[in-house]
């Protein structure tokens, strides 16, 4: 579980919990045999324990680490001659859940990104009023997920837009580096 997805996992268990109670009061008549009635409601109880202990585990951070978006800093990061990856969230996105859980929190991409010194930034547009939300709809006019690689200073973004997978995000990262050094003078 991610920090953003948390809610999402809370409430899913509101759902779980009322449906364990549901099954609770009327899957068993008052009159019912005590065998029956130990076995429905034991099963309740232990769905409700078991998928509690499964949904309200506490959240675990992702593999890749995320600075705050900051647009100052992908400006700067590209004049050094560094890789900018921005991605896009909101609290309400499933979809963005899915590209967390898929891509951001494995290891081997966290590692290809140290690795290749890229900065990595979220910009949360949950709130309309958020700098990253402004970016996203001036200059981008997307909405989340969507995933913007920026190659060094000169070279055009890159967009992963909705699910993308590991291979594509690395296939995306080896462009940028690409066009960097195709619009270089050494190169």
């Amino acid at each position: 579980l991610s920090e953003q997805s948390y809610p999402f996992w809370v409430t899913a268990y509101g759902v779980v919990l009322m449906m364990c109670l549901w099954i609770w009061g009327t899957w068993v008549r008052y009159d019912a045999p005590l065998r029956r009635k130990l076995l429905v409601r034991g099963a309740a109880v232990a769905l409700a324990v078991g998928l509690g202990i499964w949904m309200l585990s506490p959240p675990s951070p992702l593999a890749v680490t995320f600075e705050p978006f900051e647009p100052a800093r992908i400006t700067e990061a590209r004049n050094e001659g560094r890789t900018v990856l921005l991605k896009f969230t909101a609290s309400w996105c499933v979809s963005c859940r899915w590209v967390d859980w898929q891509v951001y929190n494995d290891d081997r991409v966290a590692d290809e990104l140290e690795a290749r010194d890229v900065l990595v930034m979220k910009g949360d547009v949950t709130s309309s009023k958020s700098p990253a939300s402004r970016m996203l709809d001036e200059r981008f006019r997307g909405s989340p997920p969507l995933t913007v690689i920026f190659p060094p200073a000169g070279g055009e973004p890159i967009f992963l837009v909705g699910k993308f997978s590991r291979a594509e995000l690395i296939s995306a990262l080896d462009r940028a580096r690409a066009s960097t050094t195709a619009t270089s003078p050494d190169g």
